[in-house]
């Protein structure tokens, strides 16, 4: 039993060394660079939350590391507010600090999946939760990038539905490549 195991981890790891090997994989160098985005959007209130607040408005700033071409580490910090509606004279207010990560498919248009955990709080109470996501990162110009996502924020008693649009700028680059030295290189 356990050598069919480790005959499929040799393959898959085998075969994700070989796709790492690969030239040409990072035309943007995104490897060890630095992304800060800004964006905005819609909150969907959803189950507990829905009963007693409605469509809101959020504020987003996030922090990218990219440790492989098409692998990031997030760091978010969103505000998150809803109105009341009828049957409530409150409106809501939600701060989210996260940090989770991203995985980036290969398209010009860069779709991605992610995931994260991280703290909710406002000023009666706090609670730890998760969000999933999906999105896309278009490239515009050299350094900015136009960013959409939709996420799902997943805590105890709490679920919203945000929808966020954005620009991203690529703030640190990895140096250039250097050229390749040949010894003994026939003249």
């Amino acid at each position: 039993m356990y050598k069919k195991y480790s005959l499929f981890f040799i393959v898959c790891f085998t075969g994700f060394g070989v796709l790492a090997q690969r030239p040409n994989i990072d035309p943007d160098r995104f490897k060890n660079s630095i992304f800060f985005g800004v964006s905005g959007g819609l909150n969907i209130p959803v189950k507990t939350l829905a009963e007693t607040n409605s469509l809101g408005y959020n504020a987003q700033a996030d922090l990218r590391f990219f440790l492989r071409h098409n692998i990031s580490v997030d760091i978010d910090y969103a505000y998150n507010h809803f109105p009341h509606n009828e049957s409530s004279q409150y409106k809501y207010v939600l701060h989210e600090v996260l940090i989770g990560g991203s995985f980036y498919f290969k398209s010009s248009w860069r779709p991605n999946i992610s995931a994260g955990f991280g703290y909710f709080g406002n000023n009666q109470e706090g609670r730890f939760g998760f969000v999933l996501g999906a999105g896309i990162m278009k490239k515009l110009h050299e350094r900015i990038y136009f960013t959409a996502k939709p996420s799902w924020i997943l805590m105890d008693n709490t679920t919203f539905f945000k929808i966020n649009a954005g620009l991203t700028f690529k703030i640190v680059s990895p140096p250039p490549p250097s050229k390749p030295i040949y010894y003994n290189r026939p003249q």
